[in-house]
């Protein structure tokens, strides 16, 4: 329920965002979300939606494509599609695919952040 209160919080203070950071940043929420609720042994401390091969955010859709969360010291491959309502104000569709561990040698590569 505080996730809940919390989430909502946050939506409410994306509405003064361009539409396209809305998206971002509505999307990027029911990425971490899912990822803690799909990976509890590994929850999300950062995010990077998108890797050097893209993803794209267009209309009222973002593809990330390539990405990574960040739990310790470690990162972990994710890609996720995710569709807003017209006004960009919910997150309508959603679809995740959580991968394994990013070797290290792949982080500089990935423009992953190091310790």
């Amino acid at each position: 329920l505080d996730s809940q209160r919390a989430l909502y919080g946050a939506q409410q203070a994306l509405i003064n965002l361009p539409v396209k950071r809305r998206i971002l940043q509505l999307c990027n929420l029911k990425a971490l979300e899912q990822i803690r609720s799909q990976r509890p042994d590994t929850p999300p401390e950062g995010l990077v939606p998108f890797g050097p091969r893209g993803g794209f955010i267009a209309k009222n859709r973002m593809d990330a494509s390539g990405g990574a969360y960040q739990n310790k010291s470690n990162w972990y491959d994710v890609d996720f599609n995710c569709v807003v309502n017209e006004d960009a104000t919910e997150v309508t569709s959603f679809s995740i695919a959580i991968g394994g561990e990013v070797p290290k040698a792949a982080w500089k590569e990935r423009r992953l952040p190091g310790n």
